[in-house]
Formats: C-alpha cells, structure tokens, sequence
C-alpha cells in the first residue's frame, strides 16, 4: 500500500491511481544496498529520485475484462529520477484498459547524484528480479507468465515524424499521432494475440521466454 513516509506529494499520486499493493523486491535489502535499506525516497514535482529499495507497485486490470497479459512499466528518467506519474502510473492504467495487468518498477538509479550504481548492473538485476518475481506470483495475480512484458520509455520502435522527445502517454502533445500512440500498443497486442487467454501457453508465432 501507499506509504506516508513520502510525502503529501506521493500519497497524492496514490489516491490519483487508486489503492495499489507495492512490494519490495529485495525485503532484506538489494545486493550492495543492504547498508541504505528502508532509505526515504525524494519525490519532487511526482519525480522520484534516490531509490534503494527496488520495488513494484501492482496495478490490476478490471476483473471484469482482465486477459491475463501483464507488463512491467519501467518508467523513463534519464536513470537521474523516475518519471512516476506519467510513465509509470498513467501508463499502467492505459494498459488496464486493455485488460491487461500492470507492475511499475522502481529501480536503483546508476546517474543519481551521487549515486554507486550501474545500469547494466544494479538496475538489471532489478529488472530482472522483477520478472522473476512476477511469475512467480502470476497464479495471484490471475496472470499468464507466458504473456509478461516489459514497457520502458525514452526507446521508441515505432517512429512519429516531427514529434519531439518526451510526449510520456501522449498528454504532453497536441499531436493527434501522439496522444493515441498508446492505442497503436494495443492494436500491437491484440495482433500478437497477447490479450487472449492461452491456457498457459504463449500465443503462436511468439516465442516462449526463457526460463
């Protein structure tokens, strides 16, 4: 649940979003951050910075039209903060609207101020603990491990000419192309057959992940 510890800022963000359940992904502390377990995170303007807990605050779909398909959001930032708001919590309620369930990562972030951390060492593993993590409590969460994703920012595959950097879901446009990209994700999602229900098997065509 949302804690107080944070902030008015924060609780905000929570009621905006709903009562969410956010678990630690590392209870005793992650690997090499024991010594900063249970640190404050800093929250300004609904960006978050100095992270040492990796966690997941889990967003699920309606159960009325959930399909079992589920994605990790991993907010955008620059790995100086964590774009909460609008890459994190708005995202994974744009895909709840697809039936599909969300987990939005904090991870430790490697160009902080001040901070020890690497991206292809402290926040992989914290992506990578995440998936982990997230199978192994599908059956809880009503989820196909076969059908998990993961949805980062500041990468885009699909190109929009004369769009600037940074348009999060679409509300920071005045672009058309823009403000429904996210309904192109989902478009993208039903072709793959991701959001039909597969008994636990992945759909055709896609590949089975790795275990």
């Amino acid at each position: 649940m949302c804690n107080n510890k944070f902030g008015l800022a924060l609780l905000l963000l929570c009621a905006q979003a709903g009562a969410q359940q956010t678990v630690q992904l590392w209870p005793n502390g992650a690997p090499g951050s024991e010594q900063r377990h249970n640190e404050a995170e800093t929250v300004q303007n609904t960006y978050i910075s100095n992270i040492h807990d990796p966690s997941l605050t889990v967003v699920e779909a309606d159960s009325r039209h959930a399909n079992g398909a589920a994605v990790i959001v991993v907010p955008g930032g620059g790995h100086r903060m964590l774009v909460w708001n609008n890459e994190g919590l708005v995202a994974a309620k744009s895909l709840n609207r697809s039936g599909v369930t969300a987990f939005v990562l904090k991870y430790r972030l490697a160009r902080d101020q001040g901070s020890t951390y690497s991206i292809e060492n402290d926040a992989a593993a914290d992506l990578r603990r995440a998936v982990r993590w997230v199978r192994a409590h599908a059956a809880q969460y009503k989820i196909d491990p076969n059908r998990l994703g993961i949805m980062g920012f500041s990468a885009e595959l699909h190109m929009y000419a004369e769009t600037d950097h940074a348009f999060n879901m679409g509300q920071r446009s005045e672009r058309l192309s823009d403000v429904h990209w996210p309904d192109r994700l989902a478009d993208w999602l039903a072709d793959g057959g991701w959001l039909i229900p597969h008994a636990g098997q992945a759909p055709q065509g896609v590949p089975s992940p790795a275990r």
